[in-house]
């Protein structure tokens, strides 16, 4: 008989997963050490969301358990990709100064 509970090393991969896209998200965009934040922020939860999803969508004992790691990716991805839309553009005229 297969068990229901999801282990402890699931949630935290899905967690490192948002972790690093977020991350990178925010490194890439350049907007300062905020942005950086909530976008980590973002990624892990909307990575963990995508994962449990499809746990609870498909269940935890299906043919390939890392599915749910394809999940988490591409959840994380869409909900980074809505908040870089809602963030500020840079432009190239555009400094930090505040004089």
């Amino acid at each position: 008989m297969e068990s229901t509970a999801i282990g402890a090393s699931t949630y935290l991969v899905w967690a490192l997963i948002g972790l690093i896209g977020g991350y990178m998200n925010g490194r890439m965009r350049q907007l300062g050490g905020g942005y950086t934040f909530i976008s980590v922020v973002v990624g892990i939860v909307a990575a963990m969301a995508g994962g449990w999803l499809y746990i609870v969508l498909f269940g935890p004992g299906g043919q390939n358990p890392y599915i749910s790691l394809i999940s988490s990716v591409a959840v994380c991805a869409i909900g980074l990709w809505i908040l870089s839309l809602t963030g500020r553009k840079r432009g190239p005229d555009d400094t930090d100064d505040s004089e």
